[in-house]
């Protein structure tokens, strides 16, 4: 709302008052409408995925990773410490309360992917090639393909979930912070960087990969619920904006166990995170 210089206090006060009004009475509205979209895009979007005779999405056959629970515990303790490494070498000493926060996300950067140049030629020696990591795909439009589908069907549902959770628990992120403050290239590059890029890798690798890969092994009927609760698990501190990523765990899970790839999975997660973080963007003051 623009300012009308020389306007009197109570024609603020009023103007104040009479805008949220305007806003309640045009919700209703708003949500039906959102509802509708929210419920013809998601059958629509089930449809194309799951819909008789398509078979996009029926199992593939793919060799069961062979490592075992040790194998998991390091590749945990080796992120661990890369974000140790990383921290030392890109955040000042001693740490401020005013760290700025694009160096955080440096470093974050810097950790994930000095954790898969390890993790991934160490895991292929132990699972004796490169198919048990699932980071081929034998039919890679296809996979791309589901996970923009299974995108649409899951994101406009888990965005109201989200947003019915931040009414009871507002959800904070220092990278909303950050860019609220600091709009420029280099703050968007190294957010969508991080968000769209390294975290669909990294964690994609991890959770659906590496955690659920074992599971899948020791206990496949827990294994997409377990590795979808760890996803969420992972990210508590934020609100209570980790709940309805235990259901994004499930339908990535789906993904990866039935396609026996990663791609569709990371495509998903990428899609996800790129729509979410426009999401955000859109909702902050302007700057």
């Amino acid at each position: 709302m623009s300012q009308q210089p020389g306007g009197t206090e109570e024609a603020t006060t009023a103007a104040r008052v009479e805008e949220p009004v305007g806003a309640a009475q045009a919700t209703p509205i708003a949500d039906v409408v959102a509802i509708v979209a929210v419920v013809v895009s998601g059958l629509a979007a089930a449809s194309l995925v799951w819909g008789k005779g398509r078979g996009l999405l029926k199992p593939r056959p793919r060799p069961t990773p062979p490592w075992a629970g040790p194998d998991v515990a390091a590749v945990i303790l080796l992120h661990l410490a890369c974000q140790v490494v990383a921290a030392e070498l890109l955040l000042p000493r001693p740490l401020v309360e005013g760290t700025v926060v694009w160096q955080q996300l440096a470093a974050s950067i810097l950790a994930s992917l000095t954790t898969l140049a390890i993790a991934i030629p160490w895991l292929a020696v132990r699972g004796q090639g490169w198919l048990p990591l699932r980071l081929s795909s034998g039919k890679p439009v296809a996979d791309i393909a589901v996970g923009l589908l299974m995108l649409l069907a899951v994101t406009p549902a888990l965005l109201i979930v989200a947003g019915l959770l931040n009414q009871i628990v507002p959800y904070h992120h220092p990278i909303l912070d950050f860019l609220a403050a600091d709009r420029g290239p280099r703050a968007l590059l190294l957010t969508a960087t991080s968000a769209v890029l390294v975290a669909p890798l990294a964690e994609e690798f991890f959770f659906r990969g590496v955690l659920q890969g074992w599971l899948e092994r020791v206990a496949p009927a827990a294994a997409v619920p377990v590795s979808a609760a760890a996803f969420g698990l992972a990210h508590v501190d934020h609100g209570l904006g980790w709940i309805p990523l235990v259901g994004f765990g499930v339908a990535a899970g789906f993904l990866t166990r039935q396609t026996g790839s990663l791609l569709a999975s990371i495509t998903l997660h990428a899609g996800f995170n790129a729509v979410g973080l426009a999401t955000a963007m859109a909702q902050l003051p302007a700057g």
